[in-house]
């Protein structure tokens, strides 16, 4: 009876405060349109702007602009730009419209020097910089530093987000001391503020300069962990997006049994959670074709295929879809005998493999073609899909001639002062045939020291060069050992020590029978025991090589928007311990580089082992880049760190990648003979 009069109470309090401020909203909309006073006028729109910004309707745009009109009659500019800089991102973000936000950017910043109040000109600074950084990183990097010369000690958030986010732009430019400066700052103003989110997010940023730079770290188990927190927090579809990779995963090992097992999971969550999302029904689908298939039972594959089937007129219409229906129409077919019929789904996905520029993808169905067309013994036309489904692989191969640049640039300076030479030398040796043996003899002489002192200070300079990159390298990574020795220091002082003691007065809040003290230390055991994680992580000594790869995709598949796919070949015990370390950073840092800066919606990893090598190919579906334009701006690509950990390999690095047509990237690693 108690809890029915106290939800009643709840609901007349709501229904009494929304009555009230539809009054006051009402009393001010009165006030706004029948008063001559400037000032009443300025204080009843302040009033209606934070009556409605909470749900940043048109009202409240209209709202904003009369208050920022009047502001700027009344030459109050702190008011302004901090009315204006709020309203810029309602602008642009909400109701998109980009020019109209820049036009009040631009009338904001005319009166920025009039303002007075450093906070505001901070936040100004802060949102610009914001802007900026999807063009230029430098500019974003001073108004960065300005925002946070401007910003007072009561913006600790927007100090903390400052540091961060122009860590990022140092990060992208390769100043890694600065970069890794920034995220310290930031991470201290985030411990302050207690964000544990932003701040492992910190922790993750500097690791990732550790990779570039070739340090080993380890991080612990969390496919599961992941898939069983989004589950709490009722994150049903980057539980379901996880379940999926982990699926795709077990497949790879031939584990059919597992695989359907968490497959039925994925749908379940779909069905019950999800509304039968199509697009999650359908990836899920095509998987237990696929594997049902595979293992020759007709009847469970034809159930799932009738499903996707049925759902045609849901996803005709979107071709990643529907090419997955082609798919699992011709696994069907394969798998059950029907080659013609499978060669004819397979060739449906063909086309629209084309449309969509899959060329991974594309290239196993021509090979998946030649196999159909070699059982059929129809040799030549198996040629020709297998020729085609090479020759598409290998598009994807675009030669990548930055690594040595730097190398053929000074090469070539040196040919041609060596050429410019030997035609002077020339034509000195046809004026000294008219001249006498002395003189021949003393200008050969003054060549061939010119000559000598030109190779030895090309040499001198090669080796100069050479040496001042090894010591610039040897800095970097004793700057960044140091860094994580002391990481590694702090984290097992955590564990050992403060972990140690909270374990004791766990133990004596208990024998008291305080339950929410206990809660309390048990939540700081946690806490201690997350930061002593992230600190020092422990992975690939642990899980080897191929599992810390797949873990490292699932967990950013299920940390992110976008949807991360795999194939790994099982490569367990393949390379040295340092090796495996670069591999795995390779695959990490190139996940991490599409999820900061592709604007994606799909990737895809495949390490593929052969004979002599492993292939390691990253695509994704993002924004791409000409990669001809900024051939001579390789460090800007955030790709220098791969470019040299692949060296460090002896491997090769490609990339292939058009403006909007989504990003390749291939590296090839020899096997130790």
């Amino acid at each position: 009876m108690k809890k029915i009069i106290s939800i009643i109470t709840l609901v007349l309090c709501s229904l009494t405060l929304n009555a009230q401020q539809k009054f006051d909203i009402d009393y001010y909309k009165k006030i706004l349109n029948t008063t001559s006073n400037d000032q009443e006028k300025l204080e009843a729109l302040d009033s209606l702007v934070n009556f409605t910004k909470e749900d940043e309707t048109d009202e409240y745009v209209s709202f904003s602009k009369q208050f920022i009109d009047l502001t700027e009659k009344l030459e109050l500019y702190d008011r302004m730009i901090a009315r204006g800089t709020h309203l810029y991102g309602t602008i642009r973000n909400k109701q998109n419209q980009k020019e109209e936000a820049d036009k009040l950017f631009d009338r904001l910043e005319t009166h920025l020097s009039k303002a007075k109040d450093s906070s505001v000109i901070g936040k100004f600074y802060l949102r610009k910089a914001m802007n900026a950084r999807d063009v230029d990183n430098e500019e974003a990097i001073a108004l960065y530093t300005k925002a946070i010369q401007e910003l007072s000690s009561k913006d600790s958030v927007q100090v903390a987000d400052s540091y961060l986010y122009r860590g990022q732009c140092n990060d992208i430019l390769g100043k890694y001391v600065e970069a890794i400066k920034d995220y310290e700052n930031a991470g201290q103003y985030y411990e302050q503020l207690k964000d544990t989110a932003y701040f492992f997010r910190i922790q993750q940023n500097i690791s990732i300069i550790y990779s570039r730079n070739g340090f080993t770290e380890k991080a612990a188990k969390i496919q599961n962990e992941v898939i069983e927190n989004a589950v709490k927090a009722e994150d049903y579809g980057t539980a379901v997006g996880s379940l999926v990779n982990q699926a795709i995963d077990l497949g790879k090992q031939n584990k059919l049994d597992e695989q359907q097992k968490v497959l039925e999971r994925a749908l379940a969550f779909n069905l019950e959670k999800l509304n039968d999302d199509i697009w999650y029904d359908n990836y899920i689908r095509i998987n237990l074709v696929k594997g049902f298939s595979t293992k020759k039972d007709k009847k469970n594959a034809s159930i799932h295929l009738n499903r996707m089937i049925e759902r045609e007129p849901e996803t005709k219409n979107i071709i990643p879809l529907s090419q997955h229906n082609f798919a699992a129409k011709a696994y069907f077919e394969r798998s059950f005998g029907n080659i013609d019929k499978a060669i004819g789904y397979f060739k449906k996905r063909e086309e629209l493999l084309e449309k969509m520029q899959s060329k991974e993808v594309l290239a196993l169905t021509k090979r998946q073609l030649g196999e159909l067309y070699e059982e059929k013994k129809d040799y030549n036309t198996a040629y020709t899909y297998y020729k085609d489904g090479t020759t598409v692989r290998d598009s994807i191969f675009n030669a990548n001639k930055t690594n040595t640049f730097l190398f053929y640039q000074t090469l070539y300076e040196t040919e041609r002062k060596e050429k410019e030479l030997i035609k002077k030398t020339s034509e000195v040796e046809l004026l000294e045939q008219k001249n006498s043996t002395k003189q021949r003899v003393l200008v050969l002489s003054i060549a061939g020291i010119s000559l000598l002192f030109l190779i030895v200070y090309l040499i001198r300079n090669r080796a100069y060069l050479k040496k001042t990159k090894q010591q610039q390298e040897e800095f970097s990574q004793q700057l960044l050992q140091s860094q994580e020795e002391e990481r590694k220091r702090i984290s097992k002082d955590l564990h050992d020590s403060l972990g140690q003691s909270l374990l004791l007065i766990k133990n004596k809040v208990i024998l008291n029978d305080d339950k929410e003290t206990g809660s309390i230390v048990n939540d700081a055991i946690e806490e201690v025991r997350s930061i002593s994680r992230a600190l020092h992580p422990f992975q690939l000594e642990e899980l080897g090589l191929t599992k810390a790869i797949e873990n490292v995709v699932n967990q950013l598949d299920e940390s992110t928007d976008i949807f991360i796919s795999s194939e790994v070949d099982n490569i367990q015990n393949v390379f040295e311990s340092e090796q495996e370390v670069n591999i795995f950073r390779i695959v990490q840092e190139s996940l991490n580089n599409i999820i900061k800066h592709a604007n994606a919606q799909a990737a895809r990893v495949e390490v593929i082992k052969e004979a002599k090598q492993v292939q390691i190919i990253i695509k994704d579906n993002g924004k791409g880049f000409d990669f001809s334009e900024r051939y001579n701006d390789f460090k800007s690509l955030g790709l220098k760190t791969l470019k040299e950990r692949t060296k460090l390999l002896n491997g090769s690095m490609k990339i292939d990648s058009e403006k909007n047509k989504g990003t390749t990237l291939a590296f090839t690693i020899p096997l130790a003979a």
